[in-house]
């Protein structure tokens, strides 16, 4: 599982919130490795994610989540399909949580445009 990428342009206070949230990350040979993954994410392609987060300066999971979300990486649709079965193996009550603070209210024209068009 381990998965290494170049020790540059690495934010301490990233890897900092990643160890606290029961990730293991160490360095080794001028290079950040992520050697473990919580239980629950162990089936996510690490290879693309970690140094996708680890581009990211977050102290907060709110704050790694919103910058995570705008960076300019195209995932494959499995990653899709993972992180959605994730999300719905997560108990009802914290999913509503998160829908609360993170999801976005919109209009029913708004919605059907989107599922017209996906790509735009």
């Amino acid at each position: 599982m381990p998965v290494a990428i170049e020790n540059e342009e690495i934010f301490e206070s990233t890897v900092n919130l990643l160890n606290d949230l029961g990730f293991v990350i160490n360095r080794a040979a001028g290079k950040l490795r992520l050697q473990q993954v919580p239980a629950g994410s162990r089936h996510l392609p690490w290879v693309s994610l970690f140094p996708a987060i680890m581009s990211v300066d977050a102290d907060t999971i709110e704050t790694m989540c919103q910058q995570v979300a705008k960076l300019p990486v195209t995932w494959p649709d499995s990653v899709y399909t993972l992180v959605w079965q994730w999300f719905d193996e997560q108990a009802q009550a914290k999913r509503w949580d998160w829908i609360q603070e993170f999801g976005r209210v919109r209009t029913l024209e708004n919605l059907i445009q989107q599922w017209d068009n996906p790509n735009a």
